[in-house]
């Protein structure tokens, strides 16, 4: 069974519930898009949404956008628990960015993504929350288990990530040793050298690339950090048929 729900206009939370008690009904779909960016949502209406995702369990391919809401952690962490639930995914896009997400939420659809083993398509965009090391390192975590990715796209810029949640993400990629595309996006958070010089050792063992788009800059990132990078490029540009290096002067 496939469903399709892409609904932008001023829904809030009493609707948003509304739908996640429907959802939960949905237990034998396989297939769902689920877009309800650009509304009023909040912490309730996030909830009930993941309670109702929580019962779809069949799911091999998801497409879920909830970006531009008003979603805190709370809501945030009903929606990764609900992930966890979703051991079959093959095929994901995670769309959540521009909410109020801070370590707490993120902590927890990091702990759900862990149980999404089988994923060989992620579009995990995250991007413009209130996400620090400790939201980060465990969506890194999390990464480190979807071994069999072949195309990656993730976006966790704009939130407030340092070392130690770069370093858990670059230790991921180099979990992820089949990814023929990437594109990688952690530009304008806290990173220094040390988190940069463990993203590029994750990205020198992902040696399958052929289409890398890599942007890091707005960070904290001197020549050691840079370094560790252009030694993964040098490894793996030999193989990649297209790769583009963002920078910004």
């Amino acid at each position: 069974m496939i469903y399709y729900i892409n609904l932008i206009c001023s829904i809030g939370d009493e609707g948003a519930s509304s739908m996640g008690r429907a959802l939960s009904n949905c237990k034998f779909l396989t297939n769902l898009n689920f877009q309800i960016c650009e509304n009023k949502i909040g912490d309730e209406g996030a909830q009930n949404i993941g309670l109702g995702l929580s019962n779809c369990t069949q799911l091999t391919n998801l497409e879920f956008g909830i970006s531009n809401n008003q979603i805190g952690d709370d809501g945030a962490s009903s929606i990764g628990r609900a992930l966890g639930n979703c051991k079959f995914l093959t095929n994901l896009s995670f769309q959540i960015w521009e909410n109020k997400i801070g370590d707490q939420g993120a902590q927890n659809i990091g702990l759900g993504l862990s149980n999404c083993t089988q994923l060989t398509n992620l579009v995990f965009n995250i991007f413009n929350n209130q996400i620090g090391d400790d939201g980060a390192s465990s969506i890194g975590r999390a990464l480190g288990n979807c071994k069999f990715l072949t195309n990656l796209i993730f976006q966790i810029c704009y939130n407030q990530i340092g070392d130690d949640g770069a370093s858990s993400i670059g230790r991921a990629l180099g979990n992820c040793k089949f990814l023929t595309n990437l594109n990688f996006q952690i530009w304008k958070n806290k990173i220094g050298d040390d988190g940069a010089q463990n993203i590029g050792l994750g990205l020198s063992n992902c040696t399958q690339l052929t289409n890398l788009e890599f942007g890091i800059y707005n960070n904290q990132i001197g020549d050691d950090g840079a370094s560790s990078i252009g030694r993964a490029l040098g490894i793996i540009k030999s193989v990649m048929k297209e790769y583009k290096i963002q920078r910004k002067n």
